[in-house]
């Protein structure tokens, strides 16, 4: 019994060892050899790398790209950071204790942050005044803005998040403006256009990406004396654009990566963006 024991003693260490090596390699390497690429991370990029992905997998047949539901850019990065994901996605740039972690970005695309209302709301355009005062609850009804008496469902996000960050710094008015007491916070875009495509009365923000979001019933309005436009992103006359990028380990990109991050560059990767209003960022090859 004794000597059963000690045996027991002895294997149990190295059988942990093993598990723990197994659970190790169990995320982004076997992942690859199952035939996936899993791009975990911001929501405000997932339907554009969802159009990328579905037109890469149609040409590759060694593995297949797929763009999860989100885990914010923090949770993209912790993913790449613990070696659970190969590639991330993000919507905003690295913080200085992420930089120092071996963490490389290639930036792929530049968007927009855009002013959305639900479908049945007849205004399309606002002052960056109005928008505040319908953000801070000091209009709580669409009758002071387009006739209707219906009450305003102000859809907004949480303090840090990357889109609100961006508003805050170049909107002056939404500066130091505190969200009225009834506005619904939601941590990432696909809530917001789950719940802007609920409620026909709703307003809210996210990304001009977001509104490739399949049966999207919502609409992006215009700021007055703020035109959307190519060249207004471009020269930053446009100031609230985002740049999205892709995430990897430091000397970390096998082949199966590069091939996606190639297609993207292409002329066909190239072309989905722009037709999503997107400024693509990485040259042709």
């Amino acid at each position: 019994m004794n000597i059963y024991m000690s045996k027991v003693q002895r294997i149990l260490p190295l059988l942990i060892l093993s598990l723990l090596l197994v659970a190790g390699c169990s995320s982004q390497e076997q992942k690859l050899a199952n035939g996936e690429l899993v791009i975990p991370g911001t929501g405000a990029c997932q339907h554009l790398l969802r159009q990328l992905a579905t037109a890469f997998n149609a040409t590759e047949p060694g593995f297949k790209v797929v763009v999860p539901e989100t885990t914010g850019s923090n949770g993209g990065i912790r993913s790449v950071q613990q070696k659970q994901a190969i590639l991330g996605r993000v919507a905003r740039p690295f913080r200085d204790v992420e930089k120092k972690s071996g963490l490389q970005r290639i930036p792929f695309a530049r968007d927009a942050i855009v002013f959305v209302t639900g479908a049945r709301v007849a205004q399309k355009e606002f002052t960056v005044k109005q928008l505040a005062s319908i953000f801070s609850g000091e209009i709580s009804t669409w009758q002071q803005e387009d006739g209707s008496k219906q009450p305003i469902r102000v859809i907004a996000r949480p303090e840090g998040d990357s889109s609100l960050t961006l508003i805050r710094r170049h909107l002056s008015a939404f500066t130091e403006l505190n969200f009225s007491p009834e506005a619904k916070i939601v941590h990432h875009d696909t809530e917001m256009v789950e719940l802007l495509n609920k409620y026909s009365y709703s307003i809210g923000f996210l990304s001009r990406s977001s509104l490739l979001a399949p049966e999207r019933t919502f609409n992006a309005v215009k700021l007055a004396g703020m035109p959307l436009t190519e060249s207004s992103i471009r020269s930053t006359a446009y100031p609230m654009a985002p740049e999205y990028a892709l995430i990897h380990q430091e000397g970390t990109l096998p082949d199966a990566a590069r091939k996606f991050i190639d297609f993207i560059r292409s002329a066909a990767g190239r072309k989905i963006l722009e037709n999503a209003g997107m400024i693509p960022l990485l040259e042709l090859p």
